[in-house]
């Protein structure tokens, strides 16, 4: 008896009711979660109570009021759910630990905990950069370590959550994946000051929420797991962890890693050694991130590899499709449980799991329902934009080859034939075209999230993605096999290994070349996220309308169009903008131990120094916080006085804020002369070389900010003999309101000397806002200075070992006090009525 082959396909209706099911319920999860992020004093039963109830209406009713109910049942899960995640924290947690410690949260303090090594050990290099603090000689690792249990009080009690750790000189042979390890270190919190709800979502569930650091690698002890379990476990990881240093050797990892090698590593095993940081930023301005960080684009390759080995073989049915989901699986094993890792697998996995029960459910319904499961594992990454990109691009591309979208396809022939004319060179002119369609659309859908979350936009993004793609495909094809052969023969690995060299170094030289381009990136500021929901929304509607022939000229879909240009030119023209009232405004960026000073006023903006002790994260807090206050464009800067911690961001924020000239004062300009080798001379040459001028600013010099004036009072005297903090330049911003004039008085690093002068040649340091003298530092002449300037307001910008310092109690009295360790970034506001106005964070 002949069995007829069973039918798997859907109907249109049955397709497009399932997408429907799924988007809708995907968006009802998404509202879900964003009530419950703003929401965080309602009680968490109450949504789930609700949620229930609302689903009992479901098997009751029909029709729209069934639909209904369901969404609203989906919003309430998705509320309930992000308030168990965000706002409660498990009696064990780290967090609910430390915040229980009358020490406080914020305060590092020495702890004993036990834990498991949970990834591969990451080396830190000594910064080869004279814009760097100099570090000690020997390289600092770094791995993340899953809490287990913790001494209190002379008891061990359990202890949930993970860290990072941290100490000099440690290696392999201290540490790996799988290791349970004791440790006494320093331990401090994750920063979470001035962060958004969202940003603070997303930290409250990161991989790690703490940093331990010791002093050395030899002081780490392995202990043995209790229970047969545990044991087991930790025996897995073990193993995984051996399979990834295979994986490793065989790609180059080690000391002295070249830059081609790190760009593999990275690539193949998600692995951060060497210089990678330049090559992020140059895959980042170039809008091709996505080709770097592993993604579904890398697991696509090795499912494309494996299945093309497969059919050679002979293999055509679900079996296949099994040993490829089997690979992916086993590589998966490997790489470091990283979110963005993760998320791809669980996408391709499940759309994997569906070719092999014969592809019964739609694919873009299929790939809704995997994105409510990841927004259930992550709920906070609903803003995160590599999930964004991951499931929309995905989207888009399964939609394009669903409906079969003739500027890929072309026009509609019989299956299995070939048009008249059409050979093989016209059919590879085919498949290119549609590649370069695929990158360009992608570009569109993707460029409104990146413009809102990044404040970037890069013009030259789908011409990077033509040109990158196909040999970053090879190049992943390459390593694959080298890590591959790694694993298996150690030899081997290292044998063949050689070839990732070449291969390597021609993708940078493609990525340097398509950076230099004019205009490749261009900062903007950062957009609505409104503006972006809708901005995309048009996009695909756009595309959508592509398949008919009048849908172009849908005047419903013109009318979307302008509304959203319109929108985009309003955002611009108002973007980092004072309120109606507001004559000036300086914000002091969160940036450690350093100094950033933001001052605005009447359509003006500069920045009064820009640097830090960790000077990336420096620099990247900078950007951060310019974009969130719609700041885009900074064509001033002032170096206060020659010490690193107040310039070394300033040759990289330079380019994006569109720096046109930077103020020095004569101790900055002697030091650059004087060692023309060295960090402030380095800086110079960056700017310059950027097209920025450098121009002299002394005492009894102004700056105009429109109706403001930046007037300088001090620059250390010409006396060479003084210190560098004490020739910092001295300024007074005047802002004139309706009330008379007000003053802020900027200080950089002046200690006692510098005081002292200030007085005796009778200089007016009376003023509403300071910033405080050399970050805080203390000594009676800083706290009579203090009580001299008569200042109302005062801004203190530092790291921890200088915040909340008791002996400036009795100076805080009677004045609003904003320090960036306990507040993150601060600001003041000048109003038109004369009145003043701080805080932090916002």
């Amino acid at each position: 008896m002949i069995r007829e082959p069973e039918d798997t396909s859907q109907s249109d209706a049955e397709v497009a009711s399932a997408r429907r099911r799924a988007g809708l319920s995907l968006g009802a999860f998404i509202a879900g979660l964003a009530l419950g992020l703003h929401t965080p004093g309602a009680p968490i039963g109450v949504w789930f109570v609700l949620a229930l109830a609302t689903s009992a209406v479901v098997p009751a009713s029909r029709g729209r009021v069934c639909k209904g109910a369901m969404l609203v049942a989906m919003m309430l899960l998705g509320a309930g759910w992000m308030q168990a995640r965000v706002h409660t924290l498990a009696p064990t947690r780290i967090e609910r630990v430390m915040q229980g410690d009358n020490k406080g949260s914020d305060e590092a303090r020495i702890v004993r905990i036990e834990g498991v090594v949970r990834s591969a050990m990451v080396r830190y290099a000594p910064p080869a950069s004279e814009l760097d603090m100099p570090r000690a000689g020997e390289r600092l690792g770094w791995v993340t370590v899953e809490l287990k249990r913790a001494i209190s009080n002379s008891e061990w009690i359990p202890l949930s959550g993970r860290v990072t750790l941290s100490a000099p000189g440690l290696s392999d042979a201290h540490v790996h994946a799988g290791l349970r390890i004791r440790v006494t270190g320093r331990l401090s919190m994750v920063d979470s000051r001035g962060a958004g709800p969202w940003r603070r979502a997303s930290r409250r569930t990161s991989a790690s929420v703490a940093h331990i650091s010791i002093p050395d690698a030899g002081l780490i002890e392995a202990v043995e797991a209790g229970g047969m379990v545990a044991r087991g476990v930790e025996r897995v990881r073990e193993f995984r962890g051996g399979v990834r240093r295979r994986a490793a050797r065989a790609l180059g990892s080690g000391e002295g890693v070249s830059q081609r090698r790190a760009l593999m590593l990275a690539l193949l095993l998600g692995r951060e050694e060497g210089e990678i940081e330049p090559i992020r930023e140059g895959f980042r301005k170039i809008g091709a991130a996505h080709l770097l960080a592993i993604s579904g684009f890398h697991l696509s390759v090795l499912g494309a590899m494996a299945l093309w080995g497969v059919r050679l073989s002979g293999e055509r049915g679900r079996g296949g499709a099994v040993l490829v989901a089997g690979l992916m699986v086993a590589y998966l094993f490997v790489l470091p449980a990283r979110i963005p890792v993760v998320r791809a697998g669980a996408m391709l996995l499940a759309l994997f799991a569906s070719d092999a029960l014969g592809r019964r459910h739609d694919r873009l319904a299929l790939l809704g329902w995997v994105a409510i499961a990841v927004l259930v594992w992550r709920p906070a990454d609903v803003v995160n934009l590599g999930f964004i990109l991951s499931f929309g691009i995905t989207a888009l591309l399964l939609w394009l080859t669903s409906v079969r979208h003739p500027w890929l396809f072309g026009t509609a022939r019989l299956r299995g034939t070939l048009e008249a004319g059409r050979g093989a060179l016209a059919s590879l002119g085919m498949a290119l075209r549609g590649f370069g369609v695929i990158c360009l659309l992608a570009w569109l859908v993707a460029a409104p999230a990146i413009a809102c979350l990044t404040g970037r936009v890069s013009p030259v993004g789908a011409l990077a993605s033509v040109v990158l793609t196909p040999i970053v495909t090879f190049d992943l094809a390459i390593g694959f096999v080298v890590a591959l052969v790694g694993v298996v023969w150690p030899g081997g690995g290292g044998a063949i290994g050689g070839v990732l060299e070449p291969v390597g170094g021609a993708t940078l030289w493609l990525v340097w070349a398509l950076e230099s381009i004019p205009g490749a990136s261009s900062a903007m500021p950062r957009l609505s996220g409104l503006w972006g929901v809708g901005a995309t929304l048009w996009v695909l509607a756009l595309i959508r309308s592509s398949v008919r022939p009048s849908g172009w000229r849908d005047a419903r879909l013109v009318s979307a169009g302008a509304v959203v240009v319109l929108w985009l030119v309003w955002q611009l023209a108002g973007a980092g903008t004072l309120g109606r009232t507001v004559e000036a405004r300086i914000d002091a960026v969160d940036v450690g131990d350093g100094s950033c000073l933001l001052v605005r006023a009447d359509g003006h903006a500069l920045l009064w120094d820009a640097g830090s002790l960790s000077r990336r994260w420096g620099e990247r807090r900078i950007r951060d916080r310019l974009g969130e206050l719609g700041v885009w464009r900074v064509h001033t800067a002032i170096i206060s006085h020659p010490n690193l911690d107040h310039y070394n961001a300033l040759p990289t924020l330079a380019e994006p804020l569109g720096l046109e000239r930077v103020f020095v004062g004569d101790a900055s300009l002697e030091q650059a002369e004087r060692n023309p080798g060295g960090a402030l001379a380095l800086t110079l040459t960056l700017l310059r070389a950027q097209g920025v001028e450098i121009e002299r600013l002394g005492a009894g010099d102004s700056v105009r900010l429109g109706r403001a004036t930046l007037r300088i009072l001090a620059d250390g005297w010409g006396d060479t003999t003084l210190a560098d903090n004490d020739r910092s330049l001295v300024a007074r911003l005047e802002i004139p309101t309706d009330a008379g004039v007000r003053r802020a008085l900027l200080t950089g690093d002046i200690q006692g000397e510098a005081m002292a002068r200030l007085e005796r040649e009778g200089a007016d340091v009376r003023t509403d806002v300071l910033e405080l003298p050399h970050h805080g530092s203390v000594s009676q002449e800083a706290l009579w200075f203090v009580g001299r300037t008569g200042a109302r307001v005062v801004l203190q910008s530092t790291g921890p070992s200088r915040g909340l310092d008791p002996r400036w109690n009795a100076a805080r009295e009677g004045r609003a006090w904003l320090e960036t360790p306990s507040l993150g970034s601060v600001w003041v506001e000048f109003h038109s009525d004369g009145s003043i106005r701080s805080g932090g964070g916002g």
